[in-house]
């Protein structure tokens, strides 16, 4: 591996390190939320669950 290639590398971790960080942040401040947490209250309630296939449906993937 060549100088260029480690250094790209070490760009693309760190770009990687921030988004985790970035997306644990976001995870606690939604949690945090009471809308958010209102939601889940609400989804934990309902008693229709959805099978793998019949989500990938929904999602046309």
């Amino acid at each position: 591996m060549n100088a260029h290639d480690m250094k790209k590398e070490m760009y693309v971790d760190q770009k990687h390190e921030e988004h985790m960080f970035d997306s644990i942040t976001e995870d606690l401040l939604a949690s945090s939320s009471p809308v958010y947490l209102a939601n889940i209250k609400k989804a934990r309630s309902e008693r229709k669950r959805y099978s793998l296939k019949e989500v990938r449906r929904m999602l046309d993937i």
